[in-house]
């Protein structure tokens, strides 16, 4: 049976009951953004540290689910019984499609103590795909392979995957609250989307027409308010980021000001003083090249190597 495996790291390591919470959230936001590309009701199930998603089509589900925030990586699996001969089977199965002269690599791993180390595992798999194509001329090389077969060891079950996609890792959105994103400029889209992946659900006051879709498409199946505003100022669309937090129950703002944009003499407490909410700067130790790096980044949607 084949089935998409999105593995997530950082909600693993909070306490017990704040991880129960962002994982619960985490399948939300994967249901809505399954619903949204159109896939209709499927079967999701989560294991530790693994949520499994069975569904037709999985490559197409791919760049759906991997603007989901807080899946680190997204495997198209198949899930076999934990047999050896069954595991090395499969391996050699993942293999049929390597060009020949063409380099490989096993990357084995155990989720649970079974039997071999994830080395011996590695190379018997390895052995298997040698002996089953002796004419293709295959070599390995771990470091920089042509194909890669990933292979993982699960309670009752192990996992056999040649595709691995990178996610974007951080927080599920919308587990640390709402906060309202002044967008102003391109910079400002940036510093929301820095927020969305610490967990904060955006709440858009937009000055002007600053197109906002470059980040909704990060928020699939996620309804991002927006709220337009005639305000041009930095301290008055300040206040109105206030106020607005005050409607919709967000807990902070947030800005795409760079440290050249607040490092007059006194500029940041003239603008921040009387706030009643804190004022998160995201961007405000960028330097022009981070900066540059973030924008490709969240224009291009491929995560930073």
């Amino acid at each position: 049976m084949r089935m998409l495996a999105l593995k997530y790291s950082e909600p693993v390591l909070k306490a017990r009951h704040a991880r129960g919470r962002m994982e619960s959230i985490l399948v939300g936001n994967i249901r809505r953004a399954l619903d949204s590309a159109g896939t209709g009701k499927v079967p999701i199930r989560k294991e530790s540290g693994v949520i499994f998603v069975e569904a037709g089509g999985e490559e197409k589900l791919v760049p759906v689910l991997q603007r989901i925030f807080a899946i680190d990586t997204i495997l198209i699996a198949k899930r076999v019984p934990l047999d050896e001969s069954t595991i090395f089977a499969e391996c050699v199965e993942a293999a049929k499609g390597f060009k020949p002269k063409s380099s490989f690599a096993v990357r084995a791993r155990r989720a649970w103590k079974h039997g071999r180390s994830s080395q011996e595992l590695a190379a018997m798999c390895g052995g298997a795909i040698f002996d089953a194509f002796p004419r293709k001329g295959l070599t390995v090389d771990l470091g920089s392979p042509d194909n890669e077969v990933f292979v993982e060891i699960r309670r009752d079950a192990a996992l056999i995957s040649r595709s691995m996609t990178k996610g974007f890792g951080g927080l599920p959105v919308g587990c640390e609250g709402n906060a309202v994103c002044i967008i102003d400029s391109a910079n400002s889209l940036l510093a929301a989307w820095l927020m969305a992946k610490r967990g904060m659900m955006p709440v858009l006051l937009v000055s002007g027409r600053h197109p906002t879709s470059a980040l909704e498409g990060w928020l699939p199946g996620l309804n991002t308010e927006r709220h337009p505003t005639d305000e041009t100022g930095k301290r008055a669309l300040l206040e109105s980021a206030c106020s607005l937090a005050e409607q919709v129950g967000a807990n902070c703002v947030v800005t795409g000001d760079m440290f050249n944009d607040i490092s007059g003499k006194g500029a940041l407490s003239s603008l921040d003083s009387g706030l009643p909410l804190p004022v998160f700067r995201p961007l405000a130790g960028f330097d022009g090249k981070m900066l540059a790096g973030y924008l490709s980044i969240f224009k291009s949607g491929a995560p930073k190597k």
